[in-house]
């Protein structure tokens, strides 16, 4: 994931300098982890890591990418594959209503919304696809990260 302050593209100079001043080193940490590059990248090189970031979004990313290390089998979905059958959803598929719908109501140019970040069937893409992953982890098929 790219955003303005990332430190993707700095990643390879950090870890040279790490391992030109500091050879002997075996773990690092990463203290505003955002995105998560800098940890994924110590991870990368061998270094036992640690992320920390007050972003609940940069959990996430760091759990996914630092701390797991393999894929999740989702078997408790009954889906074979869940990135297939969530982007293969309509809207006619579920329940929700466009009000429910936040990126398509505040994101997109649908009744008084200025911000036209999505075009109004991506938002509700990405919507319906937020809610399911969200009804999902109500029903506890999922496992909540934070527990």
């Amino acid at each position: 994931m790219r955003y303005i302050g990332g430190k993707s593209l700095l990643t390879d100079k950090i870890c040279g300098v790490i391992n030109s001043e500091i050879p002997k080193v075996s773990s690092a940490i990463d203290i505003f982890a955002g995105s998560g590059a800098v940890s994924q990248s110590f991870k990368k090189a061998g270094y036992r890591t640690v992320s920390n970031d007050f972003l609940y979004f940069s959990y996430v990313m760091s759990y996914a990418s630092v701390v797991l290390n393999k894929r999740p089998s989702f078997r408790n979905l009954g889906i074979a594959d869940p990135i297939k059958y969530l982007n293969a959803l309509k809207p006619e598929d579920t329940d929700f209503k466009p009000s429910e719908c936040f990126i398509y109501n505040n994101y997109s140019p649908v009744g008084d919304c200025e911000r036209m970040y999505f075009q109004p069937e991506n938002a509700l893409k990405i919507d319906i696809i937020r809610l399911t992953v969200g009804e999902t982890a109500k029903r506890k098929v999922i496992k909540d990260l934070r527990r």
